[in-house]
């Protein structure tokens, strides 16, 4: 066995290896876009507390009847008899005193019922059709919905609409590489190739977020199918027209990458040096699109290491089952790639850091909070909450939470101050009731606001206490003896 065809070998085995670790690696996809394509900033969302789900009883055409009530209630009590397993903690419903007044529209034609699980519950996404099958009643529209439902019915929507789109580029370069080449293992190869570095991008970038804090966006996944499945064919592709016409000289094709695998390198550096200085992007979007940079590295390396190894063992059925098609030379499109990359060099750094420079320049807009807007309308989730917010005035069924993040630990007077101020401006906003806010945890301002000096403020007061008690103990003892 020659040196080449052990290496061959060493790579088809390396990538064997090396792509099963990389998938024992993947998450689960569906929680893993409940989690983190959200818009909420890690250390509030709501993926990380206790999940929530409401129940919507409505009926469309005017007030529930009696009837209507009864069988809400049996639906209830369904939900009771099968609480344990569905790690429900507790049920808040409009048959409780406390709540009704929050839970039943003021019109009588809309109840709701709020159900809080265990906060270890991590299969939440999974109960969802299921709490739907139990308190589905007849005669009555019901919807399941709340803040957690909607992620996950954004998740969903996210995951269709990325394997839409890698359906639609499959089939696209498969039947224009099939009909091109007039073959069928040519486009399953390339399709092959595309997965796999799909698949190793994904778990990098997955990974890199779960263990190292690397930002991770919806668009992140969207992004490494288009280049794994849109625009990796097209080099393959480019490459087969090359391939097919030396296809009677192997040695040719070999010789091939022997040339061109440094002239296509000085070409995917510069697009890889402007990926990973995403990371310095000041939009989170931007810098989530660091994993262009690593999809780039891992298509070069299946492509200079993974397709020599299956030309070599595919050989002359590569084209099967026709032989190979005669094209004009491609050399122009490689020469672009090595003018560029090694005459101008200077240009293409250019080029590098205005695309840096930009991307370092974009501010963050305003995200969107609201999981509901880019919710699908078809989804019952989003129906649901809409019935929710026509019926029930904002703020009613529960509170309005605003989160503030800072780089720091909000431990000074001076952003204490800055919250104890807001507090009090959103007191003054007609319709609110109460303000509740680290500043005010009792809904009322705090009369020491310094952190680092309450704790001996309490310790000096315990202590004077303690004096004070122990006074009053040898005055009674005095007494006693007189």
């Amino acid at each position: 066995m020659t040196k080449t065809k052990k290496l061959k070998i060493t790579s088809l085995i390396s990538w064997a290896i090396i792509l099963i670790g990389l998938i024992i690696l993947l998450p689960n996809s569906l929680t893993w876009n409940n989690r983190y394509s959200q818009q909420l900033p890690a250390d509030t969302s709501t993926s990380r507390q206790a999940p929530e789900a409401t129940i919507v009883y409505t009926n469309p055409n005017g007030a529930l009847s009696s009837k209507q009530k009864k069988a809400i209630q049996g639906s209830e009590e369904k939900l009771n008899a099968n609480k344990k397993f569905l790690g429900v903690q507790a049920i808040e419903s409009g048959n409780d005193s406390n709540a009704a007044h929050r839970l039943d529209s003021q019109d009588k034609s809309t109840e709701l019922t709020v159900l809080r699980f265990k906060k270890n519950q991590n299969q939440f996404h999974i109960l969802i059709p299921q709490i739907y099958s139990l308190v589905h009643t007849k005669g009555i529209t019901t919807y399941v919905t709340g803040n957690d439902v909607l992620q996950v019915a954004r998740a969903q929507a996210i995951q269709t609409a990325t394997k839409i789109m890698i359906g639609i580029c499959s089939v696209l370069f498969v039947v224009a590489i099939g009909i091109i080449f007039r073959s069928i293992l040519a486009p399953l190869i390339a399709l092959l190739l595309s997965g796999i570095t799909y698949l190793a991008s994904l778990s990098i970038a997955t990974s890199a977020a779960h263990f190292l804090n690397s930002p991770y966006t919806a668009q992140t996944d969207l992004v490494l199918a288009i280049i794994s499945f849109g625009i990796f064919p097209i080099v393959i592709a480019i490459f087969y027209r090359f391939y097919s016409n030396h296809f009677d000289d192997l040695q040719a094709v070999n010789d091939f990458y022997k040339t061109s695998w440094l002239p296509s390198l000085i070409t995917v550096i510069p697009l890889i040096i402007t990926g990973s200085a995403l990371l310095l992007a000041r939009n989170e979007l931007l810098r989530s699109l660091w994993v262009v940079a690593v999809t780039l590295i891992l298509g070069w390396l299946v492509f200079y290491t993974l397709m020599p190894a299956l030309i070599s063992f595919i050989d002359d059925l590569f084209f099967w089952p026709g032989s190979a098609r005669k094209f004009s030379s491609s050399i122009s499109f490689w020469h672009f790639n090595t003018t560029v990359g090694n005459k101008y060099p200077i240009i293409t750094m250019v080029g590098i850091f205005i695309i840096i420079g930009s991307g370092l320049l974009i501010k963050s807009k305003p995200l969107n909070w609201s999981v509901a807007k880019d919710t699908p309308f078809s989804s019952q989730a989003k129906i649901g909450a809409n019935v929710i917010t026509s019926h029930y005035a904002t703020g009613r069924v529960a509170p309005i939470t605003i989160s503030l993040t800072d780089k720091t630990a909000v431990t000074n007077t001076q952003d204490l101050a800055i919250i104890n101020q807001l507090t009090q401006k959103l007191k003054s906003v007609s319709n609110v009731a109460a303000v509740y806010s680290v500043a005010q945890p009792a809904g009322t301002p705090l009369s020491n606001l310094y952190v680092n000096q309450q704790l001996q403020t309490i310790t000096n007061q315990l202590a004077a206490a303690n004096l004070n008690l122990t006074e009053t103990q040898n005055s009674l003892k005095t007494s006693e003896k007189n």
